[in-house]
């Protein structure tokens, strides 16, 4: 959108406001959407607003993004938070290194694809090259995995330091009403996003680094506007979030205050021009103060906490016969939705059985795009279950690359349970267990006429 453009859609919604505010047309405050929980205000209107210097814009400025699907929709960083900042009188140049469903773990392994990426970027040969990094964890992991990300967030703040920049730890946001997994984590949109924030904030003040509080600005549009920022799927971001996010860390990083740059992207609805960028600037420059239950210390590195095995409510026990020989998929009940431990999709069945260590593991799914009615990937995303959480997850690509290389994948180190989403054709879908000696109940492998073990 150009500045002429931008201009006279802000002009009219100047000359609306007051007229629609008078006939009650205008987005009113909204009681909250999770309805066991009392609305509580994103903004603290007694506490004074933050007095953060602007940036000079006297040199250029180079920002770094590391993150999955939240940085990646839209080409938010580069897309979005770049002309914007532009927009407002930088020279900036916007790198970004992301996938869908990374951690920070594995952006910190120079093993992985994107770990090397990242560990090239901030290569001592590298030194000063960026100003800023924004890194960017699993949304769900500071919940289900809180010692993971503290670690994560250290590592890689230590990382970006030694490499000359700043890091920016972007703090997300609360799934929407509706989610499943707010269910299963028995939590609400605010209770999820208060949880984040306080989270966020612990590891922010620990590593002494600036957070961005993307969570409480979302939770301020989803609470007091109908301006729609949530996918259908609950919990990723519309062009309206992804826009949100870019101006809120674009105020964190800059000290700008976002309603004063005449930049509205692909924004058409006035509304949304003018509330989006109000929503930002609370959550950077009159920051909400975190309530006290949602306050917390991190664990201190190389301590573990307790979690509870998200797994077991899925969990279906073998059948006395199981063998090499045996589909587990028809002689086990499956579930009519697929988890992982970190989400659901009805549009995928599974099952959720337990193995043990170095187990062998065959399924349909594991296979080739477009067999047994699959999507356009290869391979499927598997997790693997510990007595406490997640022990390791294999993205579509990484099930394919162990399966076609092995014709089975094996179950790592400490495994008890693992969760394997079928494809739709469910007549020619097929799960087998390749070593199964230790499975039976008792000494017998009815399937196949032998012995446990034997």
């Amino acid at each position: 959108m150009n500045m002429k453009k931008f201009l006279c859609l802000l002009l009219v919604g100047a000359m609306l406001l007051p007229v629609l505010a008078g006939c009650n047309l205008l987005p009113q405050a909204t009681e909250p959407t999770d309805p066991t929980t009392p609305p509580t205000e994103p903004t603290n209107p007694t506490e004074p607003e933050s007095t953060i210097e602007p940036l000079p814009k006297d040199k250029k400025y180079r920002v770094l993004f590391i993150g999955n699907s939240y940085t990646k929709r839209y080409s938010m960083a580069t897309e979005i938070f770049e002309p914007m900042a532009k927009m407002a009188g930088y020279d900036i140049e916007v790198t970004a290194i992301v996938n869908g469903g990374h951690t920070l773990e594995a952006f910190n392994s120079p093993s992985d694809t994107y770990g090397a990426q990242v560990a090239a970027e901030l290569a001592p040969e590298n030194y000063g090259k960026y100003d800023y990094v924004v890194f960017q964890e699993q949304s769900l992991r500071p919940i289900e995995d809180t010692q993971k990300f503290y670690d994560g967030a250290r590592a890689i703040s230590e990382k970006i330091r030694a490499a000359g920049a700043t890091p920016v730890l972007y703090n997300h946001w609360g799934r929407k009403t509706g989610s499943a997994d707010l269910t299963r984590l028995n939590m609400t949109n605010e209770s999820m996003t208060w949880t984040l924030a306080g989270i966020g904030q612990a590891i922010g003040e620990e590593l002494d680094i600036p957070v961005a509080y993307v969570g409480l600005a979302f939770y301020d549009i989803y609470t007091n506007t109908d301006i729609e920022i949530y996918d259908p799927d609950l919990y990723h971001p519309i062009y309206e979030g992804s826009f949100l996010v870019a101006a809120t860390i674009f105020a964190t990083i800059f000290g700008v205050d976002p309603t004063t740059v005449p930049y509205a992207g692909e924004l058409t609805s006035v509304s949304a021009i003018v509330k989006l960028p109000e929503a930002a600037k609370n959550a950077v420059f009159n920051t909400p103060e975190i309530p006290e239950e949602y306050r917390t210390t991190p664990t201190p590195p190389g301590e573990t906490q307790p979690a509870a095995p998200v797994y077991n409510g899925y969990l279906q026990q073998l059948p006395d016969n199981v063998c090499p020989d045996l589909n587990l998929w028809q002689a086990l009940e499956h579930n009519s939705e697929y988890f992982d431990g970190t989400k659901w999709n009805a549009s995928f069945p599974s099952i959720t059985i337990p193995v043990k260590s170095g187990d062998q593991i065959v399924a349909t799914s594991f296979g080739p795009k477009g067999e047994n009615d699959s999507t356009k990937k290869n391979g499927i995303r598997v997790t693997f279950f510990s007595e406490t959480g997640v022990v390791k997850s294999l993205s579509p690509e990484e099930t394919y690359a162990e399966f076609s290389a092995n014709g089975y994948l094996t179950a790592p180190e400490g495994a008890v349970a693992v969760c394997i989403p079928l494809w739709k054709d469910l007549e020619t879908t097929e799960v087998y267990l390749l070593s199964c000696d230790h499975h039976y109940e008792n000494d017998v492998c009815l399937g196949c006429g032998g012995t446990a073990g034997a």
